[in-house]
């Protein structure tokens, strides 16, 4: 195991936080930036695909260190907001595009990626001729034929750029379809594919975007932005080798020309700077073959049980995990497929002992799912000073139905039944219905711990002798406020702020009455349709309590 994360103690980790747990390495995905961006000129002009993985810690690295953003719809983009991507650093890229959220994007300066000419055509008809601060590039699928070096079954599922594939407008077809267009469209999109071992695929790819570039130039249009995609592969556990970063660089550059050039890296930039931790929760022998099963399984790891792709297993002090023996490793859920190796030596594994999933970081979490009831799992950074720290919370129980908002189903009656009122009257909450304006709250204590982190002290009286869920509402609620009014500057409430959807899990009960803390750490603020908006995170340190709020102002 000789990689940064050879430099984790396992069991430490596993002690402080449990497992299992993803771990991004803030050095290695910022190596990778840097090494990218020797062929884009700049880190600004790496599009990171969201889509590859969406993890807030993943987002907010890249977006404090200039990346921008390659979104697929509206949720993205809103992430991408939030974790610090400003609109000029936003790609809007989707086969199907949301007509409103174009506008948006090109409202706000950022850039859209026509993918679809009933979409160009409706632009076209609506576009008027006051620039807006945003940019359309057409995303084109090449005439040149966009081949892999070495076959396997998967690749059909990834081949972006060949000319079967949904994706993008024919070559040869967009000199007619511009002949009237009056759009300023001013840059080209090309993406060759997934796991792209082919060197030869992207310079292919590159020549075809200067051969539309010449032909739109001579229609008038001014290209000035040419973006390569991404598709770069990294190597697995099947000895597959691909082309370093540096050899991609170094193979395109001499090509370039006076343009801008962009890339959208996903195993690239963040493969390898991602790990899964687990642990090994039993073994048992079944017709003499042995099985391990550890705490994970196809709810985080479809792309090894279902697509058979091989990930880098690691146990103890760097031991590998082959692909050889008969024994094999397995998930946890109830289903026959959710089997991590097939075939491998479990001589050494032991019951409670941390395995590491390797090259986790692209399309692993992004399409982890809640098979079994399973939830999502808490992200740690191991930053540039060697430390680990908690980024995001495991997931708690009941999230995923609150945020779902479901309409639990009943079987109705046939008549209406009214309630006698002194019937009612007599189950409700007396606190709630009649006593609960009494609760009093105080702040006596704000501390600024970092930008945009706070720590609150609040004294609290209230009638019940507890801090109830009500009252907690209040009173992070009004922390909200005052953390954002604080963060952007002002002196006196003068502005309203208001929240637009708050989430709470409340699974301790703090008693009244001793001093009520709790810290709250804001989001990048951001335009919204006009409005100003952040999300606002809160916990306590030892009563379970904690949640967020998203708020306007």
């Amino acid at each position: 195991m000789n990689s940064w994360y050879s430099e984790l103690s396992l069991r430490d980790i596993q002690r402080r936080f449990g497992s299992a747990a993803w771990i991004v390495s803030e050095r290695q995905l910022i190596n990778n930036l840097n090494r990218l961006a020797t062929f884009t000129g700049g880190v600004d002009k790496i599009l990171y695909p969201v889509k590859a993985n969406p993890a807030i810690p993943v987002l907010q690295i890249l977006a404090r260190e200039g990346a921008g953003a390659d979104c697929a719809n509206l949720h993205e983009i809103n992430e991408a907001l939030i974790c610090g991507f400003p609109p000029e650093r936003i790609v809007y890229n989707s086969p199907v595009q949301d007509m409103r959220t174009i506008h948006f994007m090109l409202e706000s300066g950022g850039t859209v990626v026509v993918d679809d000419p009933h979409v160009l055509a409706q632009l076209n008809n609506e576009w008027i001729a006051d620039k807006t601060p945003g940019s359309i590039w057409l995303r084109i699928n090449p005439s040149s034929k966009v081949e892999y070096a070495h076959k396997d079954a998967l690749q059909e599922l990834m081949a972006h750029g060949s000319e079967s594939s949904k994706f993008g407008i024919p070559e040869e077809e967009l000199s007619a379809l511009l002949a009237e267009c009056k759009l300023p469209i001013s840059g080209l999109h090309l993406h060759v594919g997934t796991q792209m071992d082919n060197l030869n695929s992207f310079e292919l790819a590159l020549a075809s975007l200067h051969r539309v570039a010449d032909s739109l130039m001579e229609l008038g249009f001014d290209i000035k932005h040419l973006d390569i995609g991404g598709g770069l592969g990294i190597s697995f556990a099947d000895g597959k080798e691909f082309p370093s970063i540096e050899q991609w660089a170094q193979r395109l550059l001499p090509a370039c020309r006076e343009f801008s050039y962009y890339a959208e890296p996903g195993h690239a930039l963040v493969g390898d700077a991602v790990v899964l931790l687990a642990t090994i929760e039993t073994i048992k022998t079944s017709r003499g073959r042995k099985w391990a099963v550890c705490n994970v399984g196809t709810d985080q790891l479809a792309k090894i049980t279902l697509l058979k792709w091989e990930h880098p297993v690691y146990y103890g002090n760097g031991k590998y995990l082959s692909h050889h023996g008969n024994d094999a490793l397995a998930g946890p859920l109830c289903f026959a497929g959710d089997v991590l190796i097939h075939h491998t030596d479990l001589t050494g594994i032991e019951i409670n002992q941390p395995i590491l999933i390797t090259k986790a970081g692209a399309y692993l979490f992004a399409l982890s799912n809640t098979f079994n009831g399973r939830t999502a799992l808490p992200w740690l950074t191991f930053n540039g000073q060697g430390e680990v720290h908690l980024s995001v919370h495991k997931e708690e129980l009941f999230n995923r139905v609150f945020l779902q908002q479901p309409v639990f189903q009943i079987q109705s009656n046939a008549e209406v039944e009214v309630v006698d009122p002194d019937h009612f009257h007599h189950l409700q909450s007396d606190y709630i219905a009649r006593r609960m304006h009494l609760d009093e709250y105080e702040f006596v204590k704000l501390e600024r711990l970092s930008d945009k982190r706070y720590r609150f002290t609040t004294q609290v009286k209230s009638t019940v002798g507890f801090i109830s869920m009500p009252l907690a509402i209040r009173i992070f609620g009004d922390a909200a406020i005052v953390a954002v009014l604080h963060d952007a500057g002002a002196s006196t409430k003068d502005h309203s702020v208001w929240g637009q959807k708050i989430c709470l899990d409340y699974f301790g009960n703090v008693s009244s009455s001793e001093p009520f803390v709790f810290t709250m750490t804001l989001s990048h603020c951001y335009l919204f349709h006009g409005n100003r908006k952040m999300a606002v995170a809160f916990e306590t340190e030892t009563k379970g309590i904690q949640g967020i709020v998203i708020a306007h102002h």
